[in-house]
């Protein structure tokens, strides 16, 4: 959610989430009611676990004069979903702190944390200015885009600055894959044919020569071919394979009437060798004897 800023009094850095913790802050902000005497704040809590939360009890910590506020959430938040508390605070209230967050979850067992914990989760790197393939960069993303994409887990921060857990980004609608993948090849340097000069993989034109790089169309067609999942190949091949798989051959009658011929005529001739090479069924030792006696 995005806040006026002339309504906003104080607020907390976005996408606050501690290591193992099963909610994010999207945001935390004190602001000023427009029909109300008394500011309010307004929190955007993200549920970034598998499990499905019952009941949460927050703990705040109120300033100037360190006054603890409590707030209990009795809403079932699905994984990935999104809630927003509200809560009233005193006039003089100038800024707030997050002390303790306990989740309670469907089974009934829970997980306690302490705000001093939570830190903004994938920082925002703004992308320099002065990288000339940055408009190409743009041209292939989104022109939203302002900060290095980056990915820890099951989070990643687009290049437009949200912080996103699906596969596309909730804001600028960008898709992960193809994203990461175009920054990639932003940072990988290719050599121009035409001048020599070292370029970024993702310039269509070089920036010193304006000449039209032609390697340029062919990783553009090959991140094309690489954009298809493995399941969609694997469906391609074995469609393929199946198409053209030929039917088995199958042998003529006569084939097999040789076949056991010539088997037939080859076991008689090796039983024949054998008898000839055995001295006519004698034993040696009768072989031996008449070979002694035989003057």
């Amino acid at each position: 959610m995005r806040y006026a800023p002339e309504t906003i009094q104080y607020s907390l850095p976005e996408d606050l989430y501690s290591e193992g913790s099963p909610v994010l802050f999207r945001s935390a902000v004190l602001q000023l009611g427009e029909q109300r005497e008394n500011p309010f704040i307004l929190l955007e809590i993200v549920n970034v676990s598998e499990q499905l939360i019952q009941d949460m009890k927050l703990e705040l910590v109120l300033e100037p004069g360190g006054e603890n506020r409590e707030k209990r959430i009795r809403k079932a938040i699905t994984p990935n979903e999104s809630v927003f508390c509200e809560i009233l605070v005193p006039e003089n209230t100038r800024s707030f702190s997050i002390k303790r967050i306990g989740v309670i979850y469907e089974d009934r067992t829970f997980w306690v944390g302490r705000g001093n914990t939570f830190r903004t989760f994938l920082k925002p790197e703004p992308i320099s200015e002065e990288r000339k393939d940055l408009s190409r960069f743009r041209e292939q993303t989104t022109e939203m885009s302002q900060y290095i994409p980056q990915e820890s887990g099951h989070f990643w921060r687009c290049s437009c600055g949200e912080l996103n857990r699906g596969e596309t980004c909730c804001r600028c609608g960008m898709d992960k894959k193809v994203l990461m993948e175009a920054y990639e090849n932003s940072n990988r340097m290719i050599q121009c044919p035409h001048c020599q000069a070292s370029i970024a993989a993702s310039m269509k034109y070089c920036p010193y020569c304006g000449e039209e790089i032609a390697e340029w169309k062919y990783h553009s067609e090959e991140r094309a071919r690489d954009e298809m999942s493995f399941q969609e190949r694997l469906r391609e091949i074995i469609a393929a394979v199946q198409e053209h798989t030929p039917v088995q051959f199958r042998r003529p009658w006569w084939f097999w009437l040789v076949l056991i011929t010539a088997l037939i005529i080859g076991a008689a001739t090796i039983i024949s060798i054998g008898k000839t090479g055995s001295n006519g069924g004698k034993s040696a030792d009768a072989v031996v004897s008449e070979a002694v006696e035989t003057p």
